[in-house]
């Protein structure tokens, strides 16, 4: 029993020792620490003032190349190929013939109405020559008149069939690659290839409908794509759609893309620059200048030897500038290194970009 008592003797104890010690951390003075930072030198900060500058804002987006003109090449009538006239992937002019279908028959058709037409003409000719005589009758006339149109009339008909069986390209293009073969028996309707016109090549792309005020026809747009990632694509705006998509809020622009030497194909993703506008005194500061929180982005500038932050909001960006329209002035004085350290409110020292505390404060920044 006595075990016991003292067990519980040293429990209670140890919890008021305990208390004493949480009361004693939470409740004493702070004036240590606020003494330990006191003694610490302010944060060394590399400043630059923001600038002004000519910059070319753009609305940046993604957009779908499409061929100016394309049609799927279709037989017309059933029949045999007979010949391939075109090459996979090869440019052709418009009435270039591409294929051949079987057309004896309708030629050896052709030629026997022919020469039933010539000679029916040749009757009419003779009941003609009567008539004006005096010693024929009009009947005849009338007869082979009617005879003779319905010859030419089926010989007309005959030369379409036999034109269906040539399938010609219906404008310039490149031709796709061919989906038959000589000596295949083909339907009407049937696939033959794809010709599409590439040069210009047209690009379909949507931007915000609050950008809409900012473009017009004959805005300027440069296209990128991964194909070929050194290469930059110069082309203008065509035209703008009639309605806003009320589900996205965007409304669909059609532009155009020279493409002489066709290297950009239809179905290419493209990365698209839209310009807007050109200002020539726009404030920018460097990229490491701007910092972000959540959906805030604030620069630090430098007042009276103390970091003082400022809200800006951000215009266009650029690989070694960033536009600020609003929050800043031209000329302040702005923190571009060593900001890892910095608050609000806080004394900092102004150190020149080469010198060791600046390069240390650049780590810092590069970690963080």
């Amino acid at each position: 029993m006595r075990s016991v008592w003292k067990g519980l003797l040293v429990m209670l104890t140890l919890a008021l020792a305990g208390g004493g010690a949480y009361w004693w951390f939470m409740l004493r003075p702070a004036g240590g620490d606020d003494r330990k930072a006191q003694g610490r030198p302010p944060p060394a900060v590399v400043l630059a003032p923001a600038e002004t500058a000519r910059i070319t804002r753009t609305i940046e987006t993604l957009g779908t190349a499409r061929a100016l003109e394309s049609v799927v090449l279709t037989a017309k009538s059933a029949g045999r190929v007979t010949a391939i006239a075109f090459d996979q992937g090869a440019s052709v002019r418009k009435g270039d013939i591409l294929v051949r279908l079987e057309g004896e028959e309708i030629q050896a058709e052709i030629d026997s109405l022919d020469a039933a037409a010539a000679e029916t003409r040749q009757t009419l000719e003779r009941a003609e020559y009567l008539l004006s005589r005096g010693s024929g009758a009009r009947a005849p006339v009338e007869d082979a008149r009617r005879r003779l149109q319905a010859a030419e009339s089926r010989i007309d008909a005959a030369r379409r069939r036999l034109e269906d069986t040539v399938i010609r390209a219906p404008f310039d293009g490149r031709i796709g690659l061919r989906d038959i073969s000589v000596g295949a028996l083909v339907e009407p309707g049937r696939e033959i290839a794809v010709l599409d016109t590439v040069s210009p090549m047209a690009v379909r792309f949507s931007i915000p409908e609050q950008q809409l005020g900012r473009v017009e026809a004959g805005a300027r747009i440069e296209a990128r794509t991964s194909a070929f990632p050194d290469e930059r694509f110069a082309g203008a705006v065509q035209a703008l759609g009639s309605r806003v998509d009320p589900a996205l809020r965007t409304i669909e622009i059609d532009a155009r893309l020279p493409n002489p030497d066709g290297r950009l194909r239809p179905g290419m993703l493209l990365t698209i620059s839209l310009v807007t506008d050109t200002l020539d005194d726009a404030v920018v500061v460097p990229p490491l200048a701007v910092q972000v929180r959540g959906e805030q982005h604030f620069v630090y500038r430098v007042v009276d030897g103390k970091a003082q932050r400022a809200e800006v909001r951000i215009g266009q960006r650029e690989p070694e500038r960033v536009q600020i329209e609003e929050g800043i002035r031209a000329g302040d004085p702005i923190v571009v290194g060593g900001m890892q350290g910095v608050n609000d409110g806080q004394p900092v020292r102004v150190v020149e970009p080469g010198a060791p505390d600046a390069q240390a404060g650049a780590a810092q920044d590069g970690r963080g």
